[in-house]
């Protein structure tokens, strides 16, 4: 090939020759055997080839009896790790609430519920309420089946910016889970102690509540002391609570809150507040989430020994309960004869309270102040 030639020609000579291939890959690489074919048999005389076979019967049978035997002394032993105590504690747990419950069953087989009594009458109430929520929620879907959601209101825009408010929310959550995919909770760390604390106080919770459970199974409510009547009278004012909120709910079915009234102007300043409070929390915690509070700082501090102290007092609130778990407060003695009028003071304090509230419940409070308004103007005037 001579110097003197050009880009175009050597360009032309060079495509004559791409098809064509280097050595290197030109070369074939030999087979692979197959693992069949390693244990395939090669050839050997029918009288070694016989041998073989019932050696590896005789090591086959051998393996065999090892393994029965080994299966006939082996003795069940439960593994003792923490996993399989709890387990084994949730286990005990459920088997007796199913004994229970089908013990409550066959007792109450007998019973006949037309008898009217106490009991009876709560869940006959219970249920009567259970059937008007229900049908609250059917007539309210039945109402608003013909309703245009598609319409900006003011009810929309609320109901836009809280699932938007949810969905931002499960989305912090999944990228949360996703971003902790690959930490290992089993390294000792302060969130580790604080978690493994927590549990173990939840833990204690629930002991004590079955323990206390268990020991007042064979405690009979139906006679009075003075712990019933306590409770019969904490039972009466819950039920009056939710009575009054049950009412109050009734009266205001048919008001429309889209009317402007002075009400609704005081509801509106206060969903705008408490928006504000909430728009600054989030705000707060966005701000905050890329703070690393491992790294010691001022304000690291200050919330470590606030976490501190307030560990200390609920220790503290925790021993004192504990403390006082088996002290007898039916003996009269003066911390128990103070108690008692103090929890007096505060019963009076509560029913005077109570009373007041149920004599100004018909009272219009926008109309005494007009009124008062009325009468400072005319005292003016004079």
């Amino acid at each position: 090939m001579s110097s003197d030639q050009t880009a175009d020609e050597r360009a032309k000579q060079d495509a004559k020759f791409q098809e064509f291939k280097d050595p290197e890959k030109v070369r074939k690489e030999p087979e692979k055997k197959k693992p069949w074919q390693k244990k395939a048999f090669t050839g050997v005389s029918p009288m070694d080839f016989a041998m073989q076979q019932k050696r590896k019967e005789k090591e086959r049978k051998e393996k065999e009896r090892k393994a029965k035997e080994s299966m006939y002394k082996y003795q069940g032993k439960p593994s003792e790790d923490a996993i399989s105590l709890q387990r084994k504690a949730q286990h005990d747990r459920d088997q007796a609430q199913k004994a229970q419950a089908r013990d409550t069953v066959k007792n109450l087989k007998d019973v006949n519920m037309a008898v009217p009594s106490f009991e009876t009458d709560i869940r006959k109430e219970q249920h009567q309420r259970d059937q008007g929520y229900k049908q609250n929620a059917r007539d309210t879907k039945n109402n608003l089946k013909e309703v245009n959601m598609a319409v900006p209101s003011f009810e929309t825009e609320v109901r836009k910016e809280q699932h938007q408010r949810d969905q931002a929310q499960k989305a912090q959550a999944r990228d949360t889970v996703k971003n902790l995919a690959d930490v290992n909770m089993a390294v000792p760390s302060f969130e580790t102690e604080v978690r493994k604390e927590q549990h173990q106080r939840d833990q204690n919770y629930k002991a004590t509540a079955r323990n206390t459970k268990i020991d007042l199974a064979d405690v009979n409510m139906a006679v009075p002391s003075i712990e019933t009547e306590i409770r019969k009278e904490q039972h009466n004012r819950d039920q009056g609570y939710k009575q009054n909120a049950r009412d109050t709910k009734k009266n205001l079915a048919d008001v429309n809150m889209a009317v402007p009234s002075f009400e609704t102007d005081i509801r509106k300043e206060q969903h705008q507040r408490d928006q504000a409070h909430k728009q600054d929390a989030r705000d707060t915690k966005k701000n905050l989430a890329d703070v690393n509070m491992a790294v010691p700082s001022f304000e690291t501090d200050i919330r470590k020994e606030q976490f501190e102290r307030d560990q200390a007092y609920k220790q503290d609130a925790r021993d004192t309960k504990a403390n006082l778990r088996h002290f007898d407060d039916t003996a009269e003695d003066v911390i128990t004869s103070v108690r008692k009028e103090q929890h007096n003071r505060e019963q009076d304090y509560k029913d005077a309270k109570r009373q007041n509230k149920e004599a100004l419940k018909d009272v219009n409070m926008a109309a005494a102040v007009m009124q008062g308004y009325d009468e400072e103007y005319y005292s003016d005037e004079e």
